[in-house]
């Protein structure tokens, strides 16, 4: 099992769930309430070389690569968002140079109408 605090893959020792955390509920079998289709059975793991403990949870692999897909698919949406960011800021900088080029303008055609009545 990939102990997080060795940083590898090393040999754990299960356990009740309470002896890693005291507040966590009785039994091993869990579901999330707003999505029942979740269902995981918890362990309490021992990392053997560190002594460090943790909680595991068993679940479908089904869940596991929808998991990996939907972690794609926000990544890739950040990304996008990151780039659309980047370009809504140089149209930002465009319309400010157009807006002051328009401003020329106006003030070159009031100056122009002022000059002809005179």
């Amino acid at each position: 099992m990939f102990c997080k605090n060795c940083k590898k893959v090393t040999v754990c020792k299960a356990v009740d769930p309470k002896q890693v955390i005291a507040s966590v509920k009785s039994g091993r079998r869990f579901y999330r309430t707003a999505h029942e289709d979740v269902h995981y059975f918890r362990r309490g793991r021992i990392c053997l070389t560190c002594n460090t403990s943790f909680l595991t949870a068993e679940m479908r692999e089904d869940f596991i690569t929808e998991l990996t897909d939907l972690r794609d698919a926000l990544g890739q949406i950040k990304q996008n968002a990151e780039k659309y960011i980047e370009q809504a800021d140089i149209a930002a900088e465009s319309l400010k140079g157009l807006t002051s080029s328009l401003d020329g303008l106006r003030a070159l055609r009031i100056y122009k109408k002022n000059n002809t009545q005179s």
